[in-house]
């Protein structure tokens, strides 16, 4: 185990494809670079007030962040690490996604209900698609063909056509979604719940729910295997106070 350093508030760590480095998206401002097995960090780049939600082009040649309180999309040259330009979308950016052939980036932008498209390679803004309140996590099916984005301030989610940036549907699941995970194979989304400590199973293909599951306290995330098994984890908390004997009984007051 080591502790390695970087900007103060790391939120994320993103592997990079087809190479050696960890990418460490800080709140503050900041991507930093990790290189394994050294786990010394090897570039620093400064994003500006604030960064968010980094993902990279398929071939790793690429990086695409957040500077969410700017509304922008930052595009990233990774050999070396540097800024080549930046995109204006608007609003407060939430979550960045890309699609899996690396043409779309997709931004959602909780404060305005819309998912934003960029073109990838030119960075020309390819519209938005209205879709429902405090937009966040999003994936993307492995053919690039739909987008599904959690609305945090309902209790649905919505899906998108890519290629005519169309909405297709809105899927009721019963509680405010919060992160969603994709099946390998494409074919269900795991929509977790941390309100209601659920998790909805929705088929991707026909976009609708095949059913609702109970989960530990506040599922924040989850990961799946390669055999499409998942893994849930939940908010770390606060160890209870222990409890004493007498917090049933009403405290004696000192003879006066």
């Amino acid at each position: 185990m080591a502790t390695i350093a970087v900007a103060a508030g790391p939120e994320s760590v993103v592997v990079r494809p087809g190479s050696r480095e960890l990418f460490v998206v800080s709140s503050s401002g900041t991507v930093s670079v990790i290189r394994f097995p050294e786990l010394r960090v090897a570039a620093t780049l400064r994003i500006g007030q604030r960064a968010r939600s980094l993902v990279f082009s398929p071939d790793g040649r690429w990086a695409y962040v957040l500077e969410p309180s700017r509304g922008e999309i930052v595009f990233l040259d990774c050999a070396p690490l540097k800024e080549l330009t930046r995109s204006k979308v608007a609003g407060q950016l939430s979550s960045l996604a890309i699609a899996p052939n690396g043409r779309i980036l997709v931004a959602a932008a909780a404060d305005k209900g819309r998912i934003f498209f960029v073109e990838a390679d030119t960075r020309k803004p390819l519209g938005f698609v209205e879709v429902g309140k405090g937009p966040k996590s999003m994936v993307i099916l492995p053919d690039s063909s739909k987008v599904f984005v959690a609305n945090s301030e309902e209790e649905k989610i919505s899906a998108v056509d890519l290629a005519s940036r169309r909405l297709l549907s809105h899927i009721e699941i019963g509680s405010a979604p919060g992160a969603l995970l994709l099946k390998p194979d494409g074919g269900e989304i795991f929509v977790l719940s941390p309100r209601t400590s659920t998790m909805t199973i929705v088929d991707a293909f026909h976009n609708n729910v095949e059913q609702s599951l109970p989960t530990g306290r506040e599922p924040a995330m989850a990961i799946s295997r390669r055999d499409s098994r998942q893994r849930l984890g939940q908010p770390r908390r606060a160890p209870r106070r222990p409890r004493c004997p007498t917090d049933d009984h009403p405290r004696r007051q000192p003879p006066g």
